[in-house]
């Protein structure tokens, strides 16, 4: 599109998850759960607004995207579905073209709307979640 300018997809998968106890019921039945495993994906935009200095060997840029997010109680069968939006800031460091060393940090908004429980579907709402996110990966280049 541009050298300013880089649209992406994106995969995370979060294998252990713990806290305060979920309770979820339907009027009848009750569970309560405390371990969970997560995953989201979804696409993002990135802004390199130093483009203009290719010499630098750094690329810092803003991330700004969308995702859908499942968020899963362990041996349970039961799933939270929902969408998230973040936003934040990194720096892609060349390692051997086309694979870049991807570091950043985002805020992520996410709202769950609708759960599965004990093989029936249903809306739910005020269910969110704010959080703080460090990583660091590996970013491949098409183009």
């Amino acid at each position: 599109m541009h050298p300013a300018i880089e649209i992406g997809g994106e995969f995370n998968f979060i294998p252990n998850l713990s806290g305060n106890p979920l309770t979820v019921t339907d009027g009848l039945n009750s569970r309560a759960y405390e371990s969970f495993y997560a995953y989201d994906g979804g696409f993002s935009a990135k802004v390199f607004p130093f483009f203009t200095h290719p010499d630098w060997r750094y690329e810092p840029y803003l991330i700004t995207g969308y995702h859908w997010n499942r968020l899963i109680p362990k041996a349970s069968g039961d799933e939270f579905k929902g969408k998230s939006i973040f936003g934040g800031a990194g720096v892609m460091i060349p390692w051997w073209k086309p694979l870049y060393w991807d570091f950043r940090f985002t805020y992520q908004h996410t709202g769950y709307d609708s759960v599965q429980f004990l093989s029936g579907e249903g809306d739910i709402s005020g269910v969110t979640h704010n959080s703080y996110v460090l990583s660091a990966g590996l970013s491949y280049r098409f183009l």
